[in-house]
């Protein structure tokens, strides 16, 4: 009997340190601050009035604010990130998170499951133009001595579909086409200057990008490796500027595995925000930069890029290979990234100087991933062919 009333005394101290805790870290800062990635407060308390008191929008947002920013907060979201990883493979409680996991462990996003299962009724009027349009743009930058050339970024679902939990995946998925599965063989037929890594690292055992050391995709990041993108490079100059400039073939297998990995490959982890997120680290290939790659006083190429972020790891390579002095990427043709990607301002379209910005440029590259591959272009493809027809080439 005493030890059951020791018990219970034991709980509710318990019960109490956990529900007082907040407050007395709001008072006396017990915890120090920790950043939560990809998550944002309340910046402000709500507004006190009748209204918000009647609609109950007061009691309820004054009660995330209060949480939200107390310093405990992170923490505990921090250790329930990182219990529910450690004992059930998955970042939190529910399915509907933006980080999700793979049998293996790995991160990805659940932005492309809804192609990976093709849930989405394909709509292929809406997609017949998209080949059509690329093959004529190229042909009207082509009298203009301008290269065009297409490229498919993979997603790491899709690259490894064994390592998605069947809780992820619709088991009729493929009696269905998506947009991969449609404009993939128009851009065939249209015989589109095309580089689709997806069907790269898939073709050859999946380990492409290490040369057989290891995924194109580490398990902590939402992007291709480095070794996988040079390669997605190297394809890009073999269909276009290689022998103009005479840019040497890019030495991709030469590399070396680091730990902890670059940062760019650590994005997903970021926002997964765990605990102890070091123990997740796996060794990432770096590319070893030969000097003088490209000789003093060599031409460089003018290379604008129009597409996803997929574009960052590819601007890198540009910009370390000192391939080229002028690099744009039209961020989804939105905004202009430059630089090595650290300067960048709202693309105004209507502002476009097309002869100096556009026309100007020895390569420009398309890219979309395969799960968003019905947007290839952005919008550039049509405004580009718009312009093009108004000002024809003169004779």
């Amino acid at each position: 009997m005493e030890q059951s009333r020791k018990f219970k005394i034991s709980i509710l101290i318990l019960t109490a340190v956990i529900t007082l805790l907040p407050a007395f870290n709001r008072l006396y800062r017990i915890f120090p601050e920790t950043e939560l990635k990809g998550l944002a407060g309340p910046l402000h308390p709500p507004a006190l009035n009748l209204k918000n008191i009647k609609n109950e929008y007061f009691q309820k947002n004054l009660a995330e604010y209060l949480m939200k920013k107390n310093t405990s907060w992170p923490w505990m979201l921090k250790t329930s990130n990182q219990l529910f990883y450690t004992f059930f493979n998955q970042v939190s409680a529910g399915f509907n998170g933006s980080i999700l996991t793979t049998e293996d462990g790995s991160f990805f996003q659940p932005i492309y499951l809804r192609s990976f299962n093709r849930s989405k009724k394909l709509k292929e009027k809406d997609l017949k133009g998209i080949s059509p349009n690329i093959k004529k743009l190229e042909g009207l930058l082509e009298k203009r001595g301008i290269k065009l050339v297409t490229l498919i970024s993979p997603n790491m679902i899709n690259v490894y579909p064994e390592n998605l939990p069947s809780k992820y995946t619709n088991p009729t998925r493929l009696n269905h086409k998506n947009s991969y599965d449609f404009i993939k063989p128009e851009l065939l037929k249209n015989n589109v200057n095309l580089v689709d890594m997806h069907e790269v690292i898939t073709n050859t055992n999946k380990i492409t990008g290490f040369y057989g050391e290891g995924p194109s995709f580490l398990p902590t990041a939402s992007h291709w490796n480095q070794v996988t993108s040079c390669i997605a490079l190297d394809r890009i100059l073999d269909l276009s500027i290689r022998n103009k400039f005479n840019i040497n073939k890019l030495p991709c297998n030469k590399f070396e595995m680091v730990l902890p990995p670059p940062q760019a490959e650590l994005d997903l982890l970021e926002i997964a925000n765990l605990l102890y997120p070091e123990y997740t680290y796996k060794p990432a290939p770096n590319i070893s930069i030969p000097e003088n790659f490209i000789p003093a006083n060599t031409p460089k190429p003018k290379i604008l890029l129009v597409g996803t972020s997929f574009f960052f790891a590819i601007h890198k390579h540009l910009e370390d290979f000192k391939i080229s002095d002028s690099t744009k990427l039209f961020f989804y043709y939105r905004e202009v990234k430059e630089k090595n990607l650290d300067v960048h301002r709202t693309l105004n379209k209507k502002n476009i100087n097309w002869e100096e910005d556009i026309l100007k440029n020895d390569l420009i590259i398309l890219e979309a991933n395969q799960g968003s591959i019905g947007k290839l272009g952005y919008g550039f493809v049509k405004d580009a062919l718009n312009y093009l027809k108004k000002n024809p080439v003169k004779k």
